[in-house]
């Protein structure tokens, strides 16, 4: 019989692959978030002063920013490389461990939303909504509006510049978002609580879909 292969001389195993990185969404250009950001904050500003939430007029508002922020949405993610994975709507992330690692959280800041939204549904006055269809639509443009466009905005201009600017991004954005809740004060600021929390879910995921999906069902439970 021939003799086997000699252990002591065998050729080295091929070193493993390392498992490919996801890349990370482009970032746009600081112009091209300055000019979103800026006409977000305007609309904010205008629906504050003239047609706050207790406004019967306010549900109109809410359509109309509807159809132009789908539009936009739909536009930039037709025309623009990278859009989707850059506001949150596809996975932009680097790997499996940062998705695991982001459900963890997304998770662990859900419970500690429960707290704020047991005050709300019990503490505080609560605006009425029409149906669970139009609250969904309405949850997904305010939250494109807030995390995919300021939150991701703030962040983008500061970036560089200030330290923890990510941070001061997320808390700003809460600021904002409970503001668009004006004039109930109590409701304002427990919503500004939970943004900070479906702040950081966003920073640390990178997907706006859970945000969304958690502004439904908390949203539903404190308003029914």
């Amino acid at each position: 019989m021939p003799p086997g292969p000699d252990p002591l001389h065998s050729e080295p195993l091929a070193p493993l692959r390392k498992p490919k990185r996801r890349k990370r969404a482009p970032k746009p250009s600081r112009g091209r978030v300055a000019v979103e950001l800026a006409v977000v904050l305007i609309g904010l500003a205008a629906i504050l002063a003239f047609v706050p939430l207790s406004s019967w007029k306010f549900p109109w508002v809410c359509g109309a920013a509807c159809v132009l922020a789908g539009g936009y949405a739909i536009y930039g993610v037709a025309r623009r490389p990278g859009a989707a994975a850059w506001w949150g709507f596809t996975w932009g992330g680097r790997d499996a461990d940062d998705l695991a690692a982001g459900m963890w959280n997304t998770a662990l800041l859900f419970l500690a939303a429960i707290i704020p939204t047991g005050v709300v549904r019990y503490g505080v006055t609560r605006p009425m909504i029409l149906d669970g269809g139009s609250y969904l639509l309405w949850c997904v443009v305010q939250d494109f509006l807030f995390f995919s466009l300021i939150l991701r905005g703030i962040d983008r201009l500061l970036d560089g510049h200030l330290p923890g600017s990510r941070h001061v991004a997320v808390f700003l954005t809460a600021v904002l978002f409970g503001l668009s809740h004006y004039p109930l004060t109590g409701f304002m600021a427990v919503t500004a609580v939970i943004a900070v929390c479906w702040g950081y879910i966003f920073v640390r995921t990178h997907l706006l879909w859970p945000i969304t999906v958690l502004h439904f069902l908390l949203g539903l439970l404190v308003l029914s």
